[in-house]
């Protein structure tokens, strides 16, 4: 995942909720930890990321998107409901390495998912 985000192919548009900056602030030790990258490193990095990312605030996806993703996935993780209704609202792909909620979201007949692994080996080759 990181090389997609470090090295963004220029036809991707990244769009998230403004909520993935609270996350990221929320586990920053645990990313720092999974990285190997030191509190500076981490920081450089995620500034270079984020600023190909373009946010959208919360208040700005449609109310009825919202109740759509929170049907979907509230039993599965309400943490995702953002990124579910974002993509609903933009009809963009939800690009997604969670199994659970790739399972949770098939199963709910919601196929517009791009896996982690898909998208690294179009752009990447083979991992």
């Amino acid at each position: 995942m990181g090389e997609l985000l470090l090295n963004k192919p220029a036809e991707i548009q990244y769009l998230s909720p403004t909520f993935l900056l609270e996350e990221l602030n929320l586990h920053t030790e645990k990313i720092i930890g999974l990285t190997g990258f030191n509190k500076l490193e981490y920081e450089v990095a995620k500034a270079y990321v984020i600023q190909h990312i373009q946010f959208i605030d919360i208040n700005d996806i449609s109310a009825k998107n919202w109740g759509l993703a929170y049907e979907m996935i509230g039993e599965i993780d309400e943490k995702d409901i953002p990124f579910v209704a974002l993509a609903m609202d933009t009809n963009a792909l939800l690009w997604t390495g969670d199994k659970k909620l790739i399972k949770g979201l098939h199963n709910k007949e919601f196929n517009r998912v791009l896996i982690t692994d898909t998208l690294y080996s179009k752009y990447f080759g083979q991992q």
